[in-house]
């Protein structure tokens, strides 16, 4: 279940109150904060993946397996994607055979040389061109059908939209909410004047529920807001928890 940008919002102005610091963090402040704070995180766990099962349960949520890309005389198109897993590799009957990933400087010496050339049981790929916006992955021998990769995604950029009533409270847009009627004398997110309709644009954070204190604290440290107790973000967490569930 992914992380309301609603919450995290208002969790931090909760700790920031707490805090003694006051409305001191706008909307807009968070929605160029908060892609900063989220791809810090990710980051954090691409460069330690490999630590511990803690790290990979983690980033379950932005993996991809057996991904199968179809190749057409050994050229097929990647998908957009954060960092690769492993190896690439070819399934063949019962078998799973890795593909040696080289360099460009590297292709014409194993395409030439007979103890290193590529074979079906021994194939090899480059990365690089493009088909449309993707890049490609080349593989040799160019008869190979099709090949599969596991990878991590990118995690989508948090955004909080929202509209302020005519007695300037601010309604949060939920994400995926369609035909939104903003009221006449609201103003949208966009200065827009209601009455309109608008689509959300709302993006939730994809972490799990036991991230939220890392998110938060990459979002405070990223918009220089240094609290003098740690214990206000626990605070914060607590009471928009309970807040939520009431």
């Amino acid at each position: 279940m992914p992380i309301l940008s609603s919450y995290v919002y208002d969790t931090i102005q909760t700790i920031l109150r707490k805090d003694q610091k006051g409305n001191a963090f706008s909307i807009s402040e968070f929605n160029r904060i908060a892609p900063i704070a989220n791809f810090s995180l990710y980051n954090f766990y691409v460069a330690n993946l490999e630590e511990s099962q803690e790290v990979t349960e983690e980033t379950k949520a932005f993996m991809t397996l057996n991904h199968e890309i179809t190749l057409t005389s050994g050229v097929g198109s990647l998908p957009a994607y954060g960092r690769m897993l492993g190896v690439p590799y070819v399934i063949s009957g019962q078998d799973t055979i890795p593909v040696d990933l080289v360099t460009n400087l590297e292709l014409p010496f194993r395409l030439s040389d007979e103890l290193t050339k590529p074979t079906a049981l021994h194939p090899i790929a480059i990365l690089g061109g493009k088909t449309g916006a993707n890049k490609n992955i080349t593989v040799y021998p160019a008869s190979t059908s099709s090949v599969r990769i596991n990878y991590l995604s990118i995690p989508a950029t948090p955004v909080l939209d929202f509209y302020i009533d005519t007695n300037g409270l601010y309604v949060y847009l939920d994400q995926g909410e369609t035909g939104v009627s903003i009221p006449a004398g609201a103003v949208y997110s966009d200065g827009t004047v209601g009455p309109t309709t608008k689509d959300s644009q709302t993006v939730d954070f994809e972490w799990h529920e036991d991230q939220v204190p890392m998110i938060i604290s990459e979002v405070l440290q990223k918009a220089g807001l240094i609290l003098s107790e740690q214990v206000a973000i626990e605070y914060g967490i607590a009471r928009e928890t309970k807040e939520e569930t009431q």
